[in-house]
């Protein structure tokens, strides 16, 4: 029998207190999981920039502080990306191969691309995104990923991939393995086993910030440099005042060309993130406004002898609180839709549908099962089958599927038992891979919320739990 959800107040209120912990906190929070992340992949984004680690370095709180201004994504963070790396690198080596120069080219060519994304958001030209396919977007970044793990394999074997694309470099590696150096690649194999597992036991720790810390304390003890491993090398600690990169007229003008197509790239690639981030927490972002704060960012870091930033998807995955939804009948529909926004939605006593509004992974899984579990206690009656909704998580990791374990678990011994629906197809693979699809059973798992709704209602109450 359907009627209206039992105490809602009080179950919103445990929710929010668990998940946000208080603005501060969750700011907090998503602050120092960002920084985990960003520490090392701006090491890594700086070599295939082209430019010393210390520049993206500069380039980071500058990004953040300028996107804040004028930005209006409460998910998206501004920083150094693989694309964005790749195709400021390959946009100054058409300009000048010259190490020395190319500091001051990717500083420049970020400013030409903040400049050209600055004004054309004044001028209100997001309608473009209207015409960039995201499939096409996902293909650019697929090739371009190719070729960053082409050029990494050449660092963990100790050589050099040479220049061209993915096949060129490709081949130029394969050509020289009889140059491969063994300790580097015993370092590179030992710190990708370490990231592995880390995320495998211990998802809650930061794994590339752990991994990047443990090898420099090894290079320093063990001299790896003396044994073939190439090292970063010291760190400047002085940070630049921001000026105008000083580079000559002419380049400034063979950067120009390049500098549109930069300009294009970055702004969908974060344009796809905040908009994506935006639909899953029902708010909306303004394509105008936010092609003039990527491209004010881009200035800043220019100014600061950074490189091209973009949006940053795991760095935006990783600062937002997933937010709990209860679901209830939409009167007049088949739908089910959070409490909250339809007051007239109603409920099944003793069964509690809930809804990650955004996806699940690593950094999030457990603060989702602490919310899940509060809301199942705040329930009056405790509900004896609890509906979990993963309609916006395209795809489960490990760590995920052994928090929903542990939640199943944690259910069973509280008299409750757990059903999942909306699996997407993806995440139904990767679902059918782990254990938790044996314990659960394939007759607790739904292609919607109505189906799980007919089975639970259907079906008796789960005896008490075991002592």
């Amino acid at each position: 029998m359907a009627d209206r959800p039992h105490a809602p107040a009080r179950t919103r209120s445990v929710a929010r207190a668990v998940l946000g912990g208080g603005a501060s906190r969750g700011d907090v929070l998503g602050a120092l999981t960002a920084w985990a992340l960003i520490v090392p992949e701006c090491v890594a984004y700086a070599q295939i920039a082209g430019v010393p680690p210390q520049n993206a370095f500069y380039a980071a709180p500058v990004a953040l502080v300028a996107y804040v201004l004028l930005g209006r994504s409460r998910f998206l963070i501004i920083g150094a990306t693989s694309a964005a790396a790749v195709l400021s690198g390959a946009t100054v080596a058409d300009v000048s191969s010259d190490p020395k120069q190319a500091v001051g080219l990717s500083a420049a060519l970020a400013v030409l691309a903040g400049a050209v994304l600055l004004v054309a958001g004044l001028a209100r030209l997001g309608f473009v995104t209207n015409f960039l396919a995201e499939p096409a977007l996902n293909g650019f970044l697929f090739g371009m990923a190719l070729t960053i793990v082409v050029r990494q394999a050449a660092k963990i074997a100790g050589t050099s991939s040479g220049d061209g694309q993915f096949f060129p470099r490709l081949w130029t590696l394969l050509r020289h393995f009889p140059h491969w150096s063994l300790t580097s690649l015993a370092v590179g194999a030992a710190a990708l086993a370490a990231l592995l597992a880390i995320e495998r036991y211990a998802p809650k720790a930061p794994a590339s910030l752990v991994v990047l810390v443990v090898a420099l304390v090894v290079s320093a003890g063990l001299d790896l440099k003396q044994h073939g491993v190439e090292v970063v090398g010291k760190i400047p600690s002085a940070v630049p005042v921001p000026h105008l990169p000083g580079i000559p007229a002419a380049d400034w003008g063979r950067l120009a060309g390049g500098a549109c197509g930069v300009a294009l790239v970055v702004f969908a690639e974060a344009f796809s993130i905040a908009s994506r981030f935006a639909r899953e927490h029902g708010d909306e972002v303004d394509a105008d406004r936010e092609m003039a704060a990527v491209g004010a960012s881009n200035i800043a870091v220019g100014l600061f002898r950074g490189f091209t930033v973009s949006g940053s998807a795991s760095r935006s995955a990783a600062a937002s609180t997933t937010r709990l939804s209860v679901l209830g009948k939409i009167p007049g529909s088949p739908l089910y839709g959070d409490t909250d926004r339809n007051p007239g939605a109603t409920t099944v006593r003793g069964v509690l549908v809930v809804r990650p509004d955004g996806a699940l992974f690593f950094g999030n899984a457990n603060r989702t099962r602490l919310g899940l579990l509060a809301l199942t206690a705040a329930a009056h009656p405790p509900p004896h089958t609890v509906v979990l909704d993963l309609s916006a998580t395209y795809h489960l990791g490990v760590p995920v599927l052994d928090t929903l374990d542990e939640l199943r678990e944690a259910l069973h011994h509280r008299g409750a038992t757990l059903h999942l629906a909306r699996l997407r197809a993806a995440a139904r693979r990767d679902f059918d891979r782990h254990p938790l699809a044996t314990r659960l059973g394939r007759d607790r798992v739904h292609r919607s919320v109505e189906d799980a709704m007919t089975a639970t209602t259907a079906a008796e109450p789960p005896s008490s739990p075991r002592k």
